[in-house]
């Protein structure tokens, strides 16, 4: 997928409740309904080794690169040579706050770390690098969907 899902689901916001936030960034979904929201016709949300496969094409995420992840995001932030073009469309806390439009870019990954908790990927425009981290599944973040099974079958 191209651009961030823009799809409604329960459990998925609007940066600020705005619906002008949701056309431009697309919803923010926490990850049980990023997992629904993807599971449309033959989609599914991409696990780590998906997420860490595409990074490692431009260099890789914070600890796996030489750089930090700088290339990784100059290569998927919007207009990169990528083509994904990451969007950073912010992030919805567990408390229903939102924060870092225009700084953070959060994506969740179909992989779960431990209970409550799931793999992301965060463009994050302060230090313009692209990290791998995991945090609690209720918080709201981007998702991008890919079409077909998971690479590595079930995660």
């Amino acid at each position: 997928m191209a651009e961030n899902l823009n799809y409604e689901v329960v459990d998925s916001w609007c940066y600020e409740n705005k619906s002008s936030n949701c056309n431009k960034y697309g919803r923010l979904y926490n990850w049980e309904a990023a997992n629904k929201a993807c599971q449309t016709v033959g989609w599914h949300l991409p696990t780590d080794q998906e997420w860490q496969e595409m990074a490692k094409l431009y260099g890789g995420a914070d600890d796996d690169a030489n750089e930090g992840g700088k290339a990784a995001f100059q290569a998927l932030i919007k207009d990169g040579k990528s083509g994904f073009n990451a969007l950073l469309g912010g992030w919805r806390s567990t408390n229903g706050s939102f924060a870092y439009l225009g700084f953070n870019g959060r994506y969740w990954s179909a992989t779960e770390d431990t209970a409550g908790y799931a793999w992301y990927y965060d463009f994050y425009r302060s230090y313009d690098k692209l990290y791998r981290d995991y945090d609690n599944k209720s918080l709201g973040f981007s998702c991008r969907c890919v079409k077909g099974a998971p690479s590595n079958g079930i995660d």
